[in-house]
């Protein structure tokens, strides 16, 4: 939703890959000589250095797209089931994110197609270099380091959000130097941005993400996801009303996950916490608002992966079948 946008309904799906280009072609990124990952061949007026997805055109007004915005703001609900955020915007339950998801916004009813393995690392990483997995380098949210034979990242994901220093490591020593963070690119692009990066895993290229002192783990899954997202709000309000408005943010929301695994993407939980979420949302949408910015920003919605309901009930052990492999996390290594 944003200027540069043709509102309205696109019975298709987007690609997760399609974000960050698109992103920076309207906030007018410079175009550079980059390879599309498509083809494997360097190629002319890419949006990313790497560029696996492409600019989304069927959404945009042909005339004054380009550079038509003066402010991005990525909004990620990790987890988030497409159908469900739908359904419960039809029923009036999220009144905020129907600031977003509105007449003026163009909405891809086939929600967007994410890479494999679809785990929270790799998504994030997608959605803001326009790679795929296997260009990026985060390959899941843990898998193998074939040159240190053992498992990599090295860290989990609560220890990334608790502490954002190891998410800097992470980015420092697995994102491929190959590929350009939609931060990079805008901070090419333009002079001496402020380019926010908070409760987001990919922060290579972001001048701000609001390091705090590492916070002590909670009790549960669910309650660091609470807390992160709330902390994410408050780093948030201090960064514009201290610095205003930055140029880009990318802002993770993490309890749609949390309230999603614990009792499935459709349950009274996973409801509850896009109702909290949703007022989150609304806090963030009023600081824009404010500043007198939400209408020359373009805004994304969307969600790491996905998420679906599976019945409990089909169940085998597949233990015969890994059988001379190794498992690092999710992923298998045969040997």
């Amino acid at each position: 939703r944003g200027p540069g946008v043709k509102p309205g309904r696109v019975a298709l799906a987007a690609n997760h890959v399609d974000v960050a280009p698109t992103v920076a072609g309207l906030m007018g990124v410079h175009p550079v000589r980059g390879v599309n990952g498509n083809t494997g061949r360097w190629t002319e007026n890419q949006m990313m250095r790497w560029q696996d997805g492409e600019v989304l055109a069927s959404v945009l007004e042909e005339s004054c797209a380009y550079g038509s915005a003066t402010y991005g703001l990525v909004l990620i609900l990790d987890g988030l089931n497409h159908n469900e955020l739908m359904d419960g915007l039809s029923e009036g339950r999220y009144p905020n994110l129907a600031r977003i998801v509105d007449d003026q916004a163009a909405v891809f009813e086939g929600g967007a197609i994410v890479g494999w393995p679809s785990f929270s690392l790799p998504g994030h990483v997608s959605l803001f270099t326009g790679a795929w997995q296997g260009h990026h380098g985060l390959i899941s949210n843990s898998f193998l380091d074939r040159s240190a034979g053992e498992t990599a990242p090295g860290v989990a994901l609560r220890d990334m959000l608790l502490n954002i220093e190891n998410a800097h490591e992470v980015m420092r020593t697995y994102l491929s130097s190959d590929v350009e963070t939609l931060f990079e690119a805008v901070g090419r692009s333009r002079a001496d941005p402020t380019l926010a990066s908070i409760n987001e895993l990919t922060t290579r290229g972001a001048t701000w993400t609001g390091e705090l002192a590492p916070l002590p783990p909670p009790p549960s899954d669910t309650t660091v996801y609470s807390m992160a997202d709330e902390l994410g709000i408050g780093r948030a309000t201090i960064l514009i009303e201290e610095q205003g408005v930055p140029d880009l943010m990318a802002l993770s929301f993490y309890l749609t996950d949390g309230a999603g695994q614990n009792e499935g993407p459709h349950g009274d939980l996973a409801r509850a916490a896009i109702v909290e979420t949703d007022e989150r949302v609304g806090r963030l949408l009023d600081l824009y608002e404010d500043a007198g910015v939400l209408e020359q920003t373009i805004v994304v919605l969307t969600a790491d992966h996905g998420m679906a309901l599976m019945d409990s009930s089909r169940t085998a052990s597949w233990s015969d079948v890994f059988v001379g492999m190794t498992v690092y996390g999710q992923m298998v290594y045969g040997l």
